[in-house]
């Protein structure tokens, strides 16, 4: 059961410093502002004829209330083009999963970076009666282990992921607002959330919910009779990781091919990394353009 003590701070999205402030301290914030009416609007738009429901296939991953829409950065150009490219939430990425390092040996000391890279983009639309998910932290995918911080304090460097999520609607208690644990970002791997610890992230559309790898968090149950909850979710990592989608399948060529650079590069298709994801030594982007100048052979 969440606590009316525990609460997460908000912050408008125009200012990135505050966001970094609030992340680095909770592990969590909530920005104001991040989008218009319009924008949310389109998107629910551009992945309604994507939208699946529950399959065999995917039962151990989504109960019969939960519809989903997956690969929407290549579906949406209001996402691709408009909520991804909105220079603070780059800069909120930057500071947290931006990588660099000077190599030693015959490099001349030159320092070498990569920034946050996509690892997976979805709209969520969960349905009266689903469940609570458990608490968890998403880091757990990449086999992730915490230390303690609670005495130093965060540091830059410990994080591999930032989650963001963009309601579709007003987002209550009834209707299954995300869990967080402000502050958990800091644990270890022994402790674990206590009922007092826990608030719900009641939003507004318009709003969007930022989550360190490290925060536990659950998606709450939908306890409405007839109110569906949409949600766009949308996980960064570092550039050197890869990604939990495979962009690869998920975008077709032709389509990575009318990007603009900085889209290719969120999605992994020109990684400023020294040598991953290339073809015959080139960076997937490069790589489709090329392939495309050759002829076909019948």
């Amino acid at each position: 059961m969440a606590s009316d003590k525990a609460t997460i701070t908000r912050v408008p999205f125009a200012d990135a410093a505050g966001l970094i402030e609030v992340l680095t301290r909770d592990g969590c914030v909530i920005a104001t502002g991040f989008t218009p009416p319009e924008c949310l609007t389109q998107v629910q738009r551009d992945v309604s004829p994507y939208m699946e429901g529950y399959t065999e296939i995917r039962k151990e991953l989504f109960p019969p209330e939960y519809r989903w829409c997956g690969g929407i950065f290549g579906r949406s150009d209001t996402v691709r083009n408009r909520w991804l490219a909105e220079e603070n939430l780059n800069q909120v990425c930057d500071h947290f999963l931006k990588t660099t390092c000077t190599p030693p040996g015959g490099y001349d000391g030159a320092t070498f970076e990569t920034k946050p890279v996509l690892a997976f983009s979805v709209t969520l639309d969960i349905g009266p009666g689903a469940q609570q998910q458990p608490l968890h932290r998403d880091d757990y995918l990449y086999f992730h282990t915490h230390r303690d911080l609670t005495q130093t304090g965060y540091q830059v460097g410990a994080d591999m992921m930032i989650l963001m999520f963009v309601p579709g609607v007003e987002t209550t208690i009834e209707n299954g607002a995300t869990l967080v644990v402000p502050g958990s970002h800091l644990w270890d791997d022994v402790r674990t959330p206590t009922d007092q610890e826990i608030c719900y992230a009641v939003m507004s559309p318009g709003e969007a919910l930022f989550v360190l790898g490290s925060t536990w968090h659950a998606g709450g149950a939908n306890k409405t009779k007839d109110v569906r909850r949409p949600q766009n979710t949308f996980f960064f990592t570092r550039g050197m990781y890869r990604p939990e989608e495979n962009p690869y399948l998920t975008y077709l060529p032709h389509e990575v091919l009318g990007w603009s650079e900085k889209s290719q590069a969120l999605a992994g298709m020109n990684r400023d990394t020294l040598a991953f994801d290339r073809t015959n030594y080139l960076v997937p982007s490069a790589y489709y353009a090329e392939a495309g100048k050759k002829p076909t052979i019948e």
